[in-house]
């Protein structure tokens, strides 16, 4: 049951990569979309103006690009986690690392938010999905901690 809430955590998880994270409204013209590893700038007035502009977040340290390298550690560490190899203290350790770079990335995304100014900014699905994947997270966490076995089998 644990490796089950850990791999419907994880798919939630990488679907939430691929959907915005938060728009940005700016006052008095452009609307920004961002995802955790691109932006789009919908320039005034949206949606009949050219289509918007695609930005790629690859400059470090960029909140984006912290939030885009948790996203692929959590996936990586929860797949490790998964995995028949990884036995014992190690499935736990991959575990508990698949929780905190999720929380990283939720937390980091929130911390940025706040920096904008959280009136100009509207949580989108991408976020709320994270923040759903963590839960599911944390719940396969404490399975595996409250098992008889120490391992997340």
């Amino acid at each position: 049951m644990t490796k089950a809430l850990l791999a419907c955590g994880l798919l939630v998880y990488a679907a939430s990569v691929f959907l915005p994270w938060f728009r940005t409204s700016m006052i008095g013209g452009a609307s920004i979309t961002c995802w955790s590893f691109k932006a789009e700038i919908h320039p005034y007035p949206y949606p009949y103006s050219s289509p918007p502009y695609q930005v790629m977040f690859w400059s470090w340290p960029s909140y984006w690009t912290i939030i885009f390298m948790c996203q692929i550690l959590t996936l990586l560490f929860g797949l490790l986690t998964l995995s028949k190899k990884t036995k014992g203290k190690y499935g736990s350790v991959f575990l508990w690392l698949t929780l905190l770079f999720s929380a990283m990335s939720v937390g980091t995304c929130f911390l940025h938010s706040a920096e904008l100014g959280v009136l100009l900014t509207n949580f989108g699905i991408g976020f709320w999905m994270a923040s759903l994947a963590f839960l599911l997270l944390i719940g396969s966490l404490l399975m595996s901690l409250t098992s008889e076995k120490p391992s997340i089998e």
